[in-house]
């Protein structure tokens, strides 16, 4: 439930057992005081599809503070990830997924 008035979580009912079933949760926090700028999940799975190896990566549970929207802090670590399972599956077929949810 969202507070629309004030863009603030008023209930967090089932966010943790979701985040607990996430591969990785990532947290990005401020540089000068260390508060919480934002938070994002990313998973990544192989299994082969149409005979072929292939590499999912699905990104979702993401928030960033209002304070630091428009700075691409899931973009950036999506792209990281991106180059890290890419490194370590040259050769296979790979997916990004994206949850979102209003």
């Amino acid at each position: 439930i969202r507070d629309l008035g004030r863009d603030r979580l008023t209930s967090t009912d089932g966010l943790i057992e979701d985040l607990k079933k996430r591969q990785k949760l990532v947290a990005f926090l401020s540089r000068s005081d260390q508060s919480l700028a934002g938070i994002t999940t990313y998973d990544v799975v192989a299994e082969h599809f149409e005979g072929r190896k292939a590499v999912m990566i699905f990104s979702g549970n993401a928030w960033v503070h209002p304070d630091w929207r428009g700075q691409n802090l899931t973009t950036w670590y999506g792209f990281w990830t991106t180059v890290k399972v890419r490194l370590r599956y040259p050769f296979s077929r790979l997916y990004l997924f994206f949850g979102s949810s209003k």
